[in-house]
């Protein structure tokens, strides 16, 4: 098979969210041909890119595992051809066809461009001013011989071309773009015009009368091939903001004919780019996936032996590999302080976000579990909100969802587990699932999974994975504290200042200390905030306010000694107990819980029982709290409820499985901190609930 090399400048703070969109792009033709004959050709993807955009796109290649998508390199090319794609273009066609223009590259010609399709080096900029040969071309689209470049010292070529021209030119005003122009307007030889159906541009401003031919809108106008890359080259890239300033909404779409979204006008091709935009944006990118969507790895844990093996469902969801995506926002954070608040939601507990930073001045790590589509709208949301333009030090990472989304889904056969592992599976369980019309080619894309193992059925997980996303956040997290809490808690006002104070004034050794936060709820979502320890205590005593889950579930956080904190000024000790669980600032070195534990029971719990192993002290600060506050039950809660079949699950078969991970977990603590841990096993039996 061919191997393209495709190279992409991943800079700014919307990088993260715009390279997946035009990966998709790129594989979607791989995926969706309609020529199930034809070999589709493999990638290798070249990435410049700043510090945490680097980290976080290196994370996500890495968990996507797309099929076709041989390597991801993070430093210079070293290959003879490259294909350079700027960030705000979508792949309507086959890469393949551009990639064999390379080699028709004649004598000097070096580099391959389409021609600029505005007037904007045709009239006069002032000093920034830069000549090109007519309109100029436009290098959102590159096709480069990396060895002919080299071999006429482009490097230095195009450095001596802009220190000469820097002397009457302040300034570029269309950056790269500029300097390129005004190489090859003093050797003409280099460049190879490309045809515009490669680099569509889209600004305000285009005029395709000297660009497309007759025959390629045709081809357009009946669904041929004609467009191969739409590009756009506008100052806004925000989703939200395409789709507002093109007045794109539902209703809209809806009244689109097929002739006026096809037609060649640049506002109708806009809008058509808009429209691609978000359906690549909502399309489910497990589906680009290879057959890595299970861990191929032998575990030799105790929890891949005895009961787990009659607990299939569980054991797959602890073998998935989900995609993560960190720093999807705040690639361009500044982190200062030592101490960030950690947690992890969904989208329908993000209205808490501003709610939280307005009490919570440090920074933020969080991971949001999500599917590709709400992504889109979680995108919109940080892109709109005034609150979080005015921060910098707020970081958020994604974990997508496995199948959880659409209509159709992707599981994977028995027959193609080990033999020893077949026994203990059902015929089929879940792996993924998609959430696009697939125009009439689903038995091209149905042979396409089926020669990797997978078949399609309609189901869906039943596990949210907890710790794995708290996981993440505090991996993501770049202070040496940090608070972990969950999404439904509001900080006491000024706690972070608290956090900061104690810690330069302690004394002792904090590497082993877990500093205990009192959690409190109200029923009372419109609750005025308490600001101090005695506002709160008043309305403790009016009930408004209560110690958290004291009702339903006191030894979560009995041991805190809450009619001790209500009297006492000075930070105490404590004990762990039972099923304790409570909210804490530590030393984020030891913040790591155990991702076996998935949906309901014991993801807080076994964390703070491995603290209690490794001789960790409890203090609880005498003067800072936390308030949880009501909220609407999540979808998975709302499943569970009101489906028999998850309950009648969840009791005679969860908690089966669960139990066997408590044990076996204790024992694992056992083994690697002593016997002394085994006294968890008393402990154990004193649950009455999960």
């Amino acid at each position: 098979l061919a191997l393209i090399d495709v190279a992409l400048v991943a800079g700014g703070e919307n990088a993260a969210r715009q390279v997946p969109i035009l990966v998709k792009s790129i594989f979607y033709h791989r995926l969706f041909s309609q020529n199930c004959k034809r070999p589709h050709p493999n990638f290798r993807f070249h990435i410049v890119c700043s510090g945490k955009t680097c980290k976080g796109l290196s994370v996500l290649f890495d968990t996507w595992k797309i099929a076709g998508l041989t390597q991801v390199h993070f430093y210079d090319i070293v290959e003879y051809e490259a294909i350079v794609l700027d960030l705000d273009t979508l792949i309507e066609g086959d890469l393949m066809d551009l990639w064999k223009t390379a080699e028709q590259l004649e004598n000097d010609e070096v580099i391959g461009l389409v021609e600029n399709q505005s007037e904007w080096y045709l009239m006069q900029h002032g000093k920034s001013f830069w000549p090109t040969l007519g309109h100029g071309f436009n290098t959102g689209v590159m096709l480069l011989d990396l060895k002919k470049m080299r071999k006429i010292d482009w490097s230095q070529y195009w450095r001596n071309v802009t220190r000469i021209y820097l002397k009457n030119a302040s300034h570029t005003s269309l950056a790269d773009q500029d300097i390129v122009n005004t190489a090859i307007y003093f050797n003409a030889n280099i460049v190879r015009r490309l045809p515009c159906v490669w680099n569509l541009q889209l600004g305000e401003n285009a005029n395709y009368a000297h660009c497309l031919t007759s025959e390629t809108m045709k081809n357009v106008r009946l669904g041929k091939k004609g467009l191969q890359i739409l590009h756009w080259n506008s100052p806004s890239k925000s989703i939200s903001l395409i789709k507002t300033g093109l007045g794109l909404d539902k209703e809209t779409e809806k009244e689109l004919d097929k002739t006026r979204r096809e037609s060649m006008t640049p506002a109708n091709l806009r809008l058509k780019f808009a429209m691609k935009l978000e359906r690549l944006s909502n399309l489910d990118g497990n589906l680009f996936r290879g057959n890595a969507t299970l861990s191929t790895e032998v575990k030799t844990s105790s929890y891949e032996k005895g009961i787990m093996r009659f607990c299939p469902l569980l054991r797959l969801e602890l073998k998935l590999r989900r995609r993560i995506l960190p720093f999807f926002y705040g690639s361009n954070s500044i982190i200062t302080g030592d101490v960030a608040l950690v947690s992890q939601l969904t989208l329908d507990r993000l209205h808490r976000l501003e709610e939280i930073a307005a009490h919570w001045e440090g920074p933020m790590s969080l991971t949001v579990y999500i599917t590709d589509r709400e992504a889109a709208i979680l995108a919109e949301y940080l892109e709109s909100s005034p609150v979080l333009a005015s921060r910098n030090n707020i970081c958020i990472h994604l974990v997508f969802q496995e199948g959880v989304s659409g209509e159709l889904e992707f599981y994977y056969d028995k027959n193609f587990v080990l033999k020893d592992e077949a026994a203990y599976l059902d015929d089929i369980v879940e792996v993924r699932r998609m959430d696009y019309e697939l125009e009439g080619r689903i038995e091209c894309l149905r042979q396409h999974f089926i020669d990797y193992g997978f078949h399609l059925r309609q189901e869906r997980s039943n596990y949210y994975p907890i710790n794995a996303l708290r996981n993440v956040a505090i991996r993501y997290s770049e202070t040496k504290h940090i608070f972990v809490i969950d999404f439904d808690f509001i900080p006491k006002p000024g706690l972070y200042a608290n956090f900061l104070n104690l810690l330069s004034t302690t004394i002792e050794n904090t590497t082993k200390v877990a500093y205990i936060v009192p959690a409190f709820e109200t029923f009372n979502s419109q609750l005025d905030f308490p600001s101090t320890k005695e506002e709160l205590l008043q309305q403790v005593a009016s009930e408004v306010v209560k110690p958290f889950r004291i009702d339903v579930w006191q030894t979560g956080h009995l041991a805190t000694n809450y009619s001790h904190w209500y009297s006492t000024d000075v930070a105490y000790g404590v004990t762990w107990d039972t099923d304790f669980e409570p909210y804490v600032l530590i030393n984020r070195e030891f913040g790591q819980f155990d991702e076996n534990f998935v949906g309901f029971g014991w993801n807080k719990v076994s964390f703070f029982m491995l603290l209690d192993a490794l001789d960790f002290k409890f203090i609880v600060i005498p003067d800072v709290f936390i308030i949880h506050f009501p909220h609407a039950p999540s979808v998975e809660s709302n499943r569970f409820r009101h489906s028999v079949a998850l309950r009648l699950f969840f009791f005679l078969i969860f908690r089966h499985c669960l139990e066997e991970l408590k044990v076996r977990y204790i024992k694992d603590l056992a083994s690697r901190y002593g016997v002394k841990s085994l006294k968890y096993l008393r402990f154990r039996h004193r649950t009455q609930k999960l």
